[in-house]
């Protein structure tokens, strides 16, 4: 075998070092490309701050080969994360649709086309409570016709900026515009009304109240929101009283075209009363009340005399009080047969 020469090996020795570097250059370039290729790292410097009742700004670091971010949030007593709808691009980044006076907890990740990264460590932002609503305004307060115990009171509807639908609180007293809202009684206890009107039951008859109004945040599931200041007052009388001791009596008994008097005792401020009549068909029916009678004589006087009646008929007489605020409640008498 022919021997190397000096030079031969050198030139091996040197070609053999050079593939050994140029291997470990190709495996270091590939631990690198790996690195550069994988998911983004963890978002730092997760900051965040609520806007309103119902909105939390939030604030990162930004990740240098991150394409987008996703942000997760959830109330801070749950133990379920919620994905925000959209994958912001960069900060600041807003979460809406939250509720008032709640601690949550947020975190984020970034993610490019090779993965989503590690989610950051979370952070606890408690929202705003609701702002004050704006004082409403009450349109009209009258009685109701056909009762002297209730008032209808209608409203404008305020305009809120927060993430809720206001509703209302409605309050009473006797007196008039000249009265504050104190010692008041609240019409709406149970529960806030929504809408824009409210009848106000169990009133004195022939009596003067003052009414005030609160728009608030509360509701049926929700008895710690904020009130409004008071409205202005408005003031109504309810209607006169119903009449008492309503009696009939029979003033004829022909088989046909008989007639029954019915009478009643004076309402005070009443200047008319308003006599109905229902024929009775059925004395369990629901609809045995004013609202199906017919109307058949206004009188001022305490009596009046309806004829042309049957019979062997049994019938229903109502009378209401009346003035120029309207009609009060009714009273009523049966006359369920005679022969």
């Amino acid at each position: 075998m022919k021997k190397l020469s000096v030079v031969n090996k050198k030139f091996w020795l040197g070609m053999l070092v050079m593939v050994l570097a140029f291997g470990m250059a190709v495996v270091g370039c590939g631990e690198e490309t790996s690195e550069e290729e994988g998911p983004p790292a963890v978002p730092s410097g997760l900051a965040g701050e609520a806007k309103s009742s119902s909105s939390v700004e939030l604030r990162w670091n930004a990740v240098s080969n991150a394409e987008n971010y996703r942000v997760q949030y959830k109330k801070s007593s749950d133990t379920s994360w919620r994905t925000a709808l959209d994958d912001p691009r960069s900060t600041p980044y807003t979460v809406t649709g939250l509720d008032a006076a709640t601690a949550y907890d947020f975190r984020v990740a970034a993610w490019n086309s090779n993965g989503l990264g590690d989610y950051s460590s979370p952070i606890s932002v408690t929202t705003n409570d609701y702002s004050k609503p704006p004082m409403p305004s009450i349109v009209s307060a009258s009685a109701v016709n056909g009762s002297s115990s209730s008032v209808k009171i209608t409203w404008t509807a305020v305009t809120v900026t927060d993430n809720y639908t206001p509703n209302y609180r409605v309050y009473y007293k006797k007196g008039t515009l000249a009265d504050t809202p104190t010692n008041l009684t609240e019409a709406t206890s149970s529960y806030p009304v929504s809408g824009t009107e409210y009848t106000v039951t169990g009133l004195d008859a022939l009596t003067d109240y003052v009414f005030f109004l609160k728009a608030t945040s509360s509701s049926i599931t929700n008895s710690n929101g904020i009130d409004s200041d008071y409205s202005l007052p408005k003031q109504a009388k309810t209607n006169v009283a119903a009449p008492s001791n309503v009696k009939d009596t029979i003033v004829t008994n022909a088989t046909t075209n008989a007639s029954i008097r019915v009478t009643w005792d004076a309402v005070p401020s009443a200047t008319s009363y308003k006599v109905y009549l229902l024929e009775v068909t059925d004395a369990f029916s629901i609809n045995n009340s004013i609202e199906f009678a017919t109307l058949k004589e206004t009188v001022t006087t305490t009596e009046a005399t309806i004829t042309g009646l049957a019979n062997s008929k049994s019938y229903m007489f109502f009378v209401r009080a009346s003035n120029s605020a309207g009609d009060g409640t009714a009273g009523e008498t049966a006359r369920w047969t005679w022969f």
